[in-house]
């Protein structure tokens, strides 16, 4: 029941995080494969022509997402933690290494999940819903549609993030705690904090956001290293960055959201 637990509360945390910061993720994606000039110019042309319900188009993909992720995300790491044996506080080599391992296994169950979120997002086969845009996938592409082209720069986002994630989580969690700060308040900031950390992947999202949408400099059929060739020689470094100001800004929330649902429910279920 022990190895259970921590699968259960990811599983609430994700719940509480898709609420807080699925709006962002949808005006990181239009920024990402359009043209809009940042997230004010996003929100504001996402509100005037679809309102509100703009921003949580495709909410199912994400809300399955999120508590998916989320029940891997926490409960995965606490698995290969207990493998590699990381006992110890902070950074040691077991610790970073079951981070990059949780981040492994994610990609397998959050690629699928993601690449219809995000074509459901741009509405890129019409106002399909998460149900016949799976199928509508299946169809042209089988299984394997789901993974061309964009398992590469998953696993790497997913990888390399998940170090800097949790790392910086155990860190931030762990100074706030030895200088008196409330538990509660120690995990939200440092969820915040942890939440910013891992978009130093963010090159590679946008690569991965770009192949799954099949975006003319980043086809799904070349390889991630060629596409972001591509994206550098016709547009610059600048390109690859497009719609970070949505996903900082989301990191705060979201990730406080995130972390304070799993140390609460780790508190209830006495973790």
């Amino acid at each position: 029941m022990d190895t259970i637990k921590p699968f259960i509360c990811g599983f609430f945390a994700g719940i509480f995080e898709s609420i807080v910061e699925y709006p962002f993720d949808v005006m990181k994606t239009h920024i990402q494969t359009k043209g809009y000039n940042g997230i004010f110019d996003c929100a504001n042309n996402l509100y005037y022509n679809e309102g509100i319900k703009g921003f949580y188009y495709g909410y199912s993909a994400r809300v399955c997402s999120c508590v998916i992720s989320g029940s891997v995300l926490f409960g995965t790491n606490e698995y290969f933690k207990k493998i590699l044996g990381a006992r110890k506080r902070g950074l040691t080599k077991e610790f970073l290494g079951a981070a990059g391992l949780t981040g492994c296994v994610e990609t397998l169950l959050y690629c699928p999940i993601d690449l219809v979120k995000s074509r459901m997002q741009i509405k890129i086969d019409g106002n399909l819903n998460f149900r016949n845009n799976t199928l509508s996938i299946y169809k042209k592409s089988g299984f394997k549609g789901f993974y061309k082209g964009i398992w590469v720069p998953t696993l790497w986002k997913e990888g390399i993030g998940n170090m800097f994630y949790f790392g910086t989580y155990e860190v931030a969690s762990n100074y706030l705690k030895k200088n008196g700060c409330n538990k509660w308040i120690a995990s939200m900031l440092s969820g915040g904090l942890a939440g910013t950390a891992y978009w130093v992947v963010f090159p590679i999202d946008t690569i991965k956001t770009m192949k799954q949408t099949d975006n003319k400099l980043a086809p799904r059929h070349i390889n991630s290293f060629t596409s972001m060739i591509n994206i550098y020689n016709n547009y610059g470094i600048k390109r690859l960055y497009r719609g970070i100001t949505s996903v900082i800004i989301r990191a705060w929330p979201a990730n406080m959201a995130l972390f304070l649902g799993y140390e609460m429910m780790k508190n209830i279920l006495c973790v």
